[in-house]
């Protein structure tokens, strides 16, 4: 069967540019992560104040937007036209859930994320950290195989899947999207893998070398190294990648 990936339709037919968004999304920064980890290292007044190691593991949900469908009085904006590269044909087709791609399927997630980390965290004391689908959980060592079988018991009582091939243990590190982060017993350190660092580093030098970056390739830079940038340098990071959302929303301008 074939594939066909919708995402450049939402972006080809301004639709994401005429959505009004009346909520904020967000994901858990590198320094809320950082936070949690090190204010479970510092113990708390029941157990004496003592220190303790802090371990962190990672989980991925299967098609997070895809286990969502469109509300029925929307289904009829739900039909799309997405032209076949290979055949060099157009194809029609209607979503019956929520495409990767459209700005309304991130807020609709973000929600759902939303809720189930009040769930994690209320009842179950449970510290999970979302960047979109991905989850950071943190626990103290001692407890921390207990939490993430906890975390995986509730998240499917929901109604939610998990990718058991991206499973990481809970361990003293973890790596997600090109970034490790590495407990040690008094510290906290967040890095690029060498194969992420080398990569992003090669996509530079050829921008800079074909002197030339388009608003759609600009767009695909933000997506690569948004997660990259914050969770090496915090909240600085945003900043950095400010001139390439710029040059996203300015594709006349190429040079």
């Amino acid at each position: 069967r074939k594939k066909l990936r919708v995402i450049v339709n939402f972006k080809s037919n301004e639709a994401n540019d005429h959505g009004i968004a009346w909520e904020r999304v967000s994901t858990d920064r590198e320094d809320v992560i950082t936070e949690a980890i090190l204010q479970l290292m510092q113990g708390s007044e029941a157990d004496g104040g003592r220190r303790r190691d802090v371990h962190v593991g990672l989980d991925d949900y299967v098609g997070a937007y895809k286990t969502l469908s469109s509300a029925a009085g929307h289904q009829w904006m739900c039909h799309v036209l997405v032209f076949d590269t290979d055949d060099m044909v157009w194809r029609t087709g209607e979503l019956h859930t929520l495409a990767f791609g459209c700005v309304a399927s991130v807020m609709a997630w973000w929600r759902c994320a939303t809720a189930q980390k009040t769930i994690l965290r209320k009842p179950f004391a449970l510290e999970a950290f979302f960047y979109v689908d991905d989850v950071h959980l943190v626990e103290p060592a001692e407890s921390a195989a207990d939490a993430q079988q906890i975390f995986r018991r509730v998240v499917a009582l929901l109604g939610w899947r998990l990718d058991a091939a991206k499973v990481q243990g809970m361990s003293s590190s973890a790596v997600s999207l090109g970034c490790a982060v590495r407990v040690g017993s008094r510290s906290v350190k967040w890095q690029l893998t060498e194969e992420k660092r080398k990569k992003l580093s090669s996509e530079i030098a050829a921008a800079l070398e074909s002197g030339r970056l388009i608003g759609e390739e600009a767009g695909r830079f933000v997506g690569r190294w948004m997660f990259a940038s914050q969770r090496v340098f915090g909240r600085v990071g945003r900043a950095a990648i400010r001139p390439l959302f710029w040059r996203q929303r300015h594709p006349a301008n190429t040079k």
